[in-house]
């Protein structure tokens, strides 16, 4: 994705693949994490500032509750991958957005000095468009497993704004893989010689 233009190119490029990647994985149940980002867009674009971020902790995390319980219920003691594993990296992350605007709607002087409030925060006239928030929210590389950002940090790197060089990337990668390939030597070949007497 860093190699793509700055802007629509890497949102359309985010919303595809972080759409994708959740309709492979997870099929009809998708609708969830799709639902849930809609209804807090609506929420931080019609609620007063005040009560966005209480608001959509309230109605995220008894989403949250609502299908651990269904899980509970009804699924209990089958293997599945289940919407709730990205449900919760999504409940952060949808969290985060909202406090982050609700601390934009705050006197400078009400934010705690020792925190990140102050530039995670996202002014009112700075709140993003649709296609923003939903390559925040379905940006692929984290959409399943996290980690959970700020909307402002992705939307710094997006806009090409954090500068990484080409040659820090490629090591960075290198090292990842062969991490990746120590752990399936470690698993397909030492795993095997040791003894598993249960």
């Amino acid at each position: 994705m860093g190699l793509l233009p700055g802007g629509y190119a890497r949102h359309f490029w985010a919303i595809f693949w972080g759409v994708a990647s959740c309709l492979m994985c997870f099929q009809e149940d998708s609708v969830h994490p799709i639902a849930a980002s809609a209804v807090t867009y609506l929420i931080v674009r019609t609620f007063p500032g005040e009560m966005i971020g209480f608001t959509v902790l309230v109605f995220s995390f008894l989403h949250m509750s609502a299908a651990h319980l269904y899980s509970y219920w009804y699924e209990f003691g089958e293997w599945n991958i289940d919407y709730t594993m990205a449900q919760m990296i999504l409940t952060v992350k949808l969290q985060t957005f909202a406090y982050s605007v609700t601390d934009g709607t705050r006197d400078e002087g009400r934010l705690n000095p020792k925190s990140d409030q102050k530039r995670d925060r996202i002014l009112p006239k700075d709140i993003p468009n649709p296609i923003e928030f939903l390559s925040y929210i379905f940006f692929f590389p984290t959409f399943i497993a996290g980690p959970a950002f700020t909307y402002n940090s992705y939307i710094t790197w997006v806009r090409g704004e954090v500068k990484v060089p080409v040659m820090g990337r490629i090591v960075a990668a290198f090292w990842k893989f062969l991490g990746a390939i120590v752990i399936i030597f470690l698993n397909k070949v030492v795993s095997p010689m040791v003894p598993n007497d249960r």
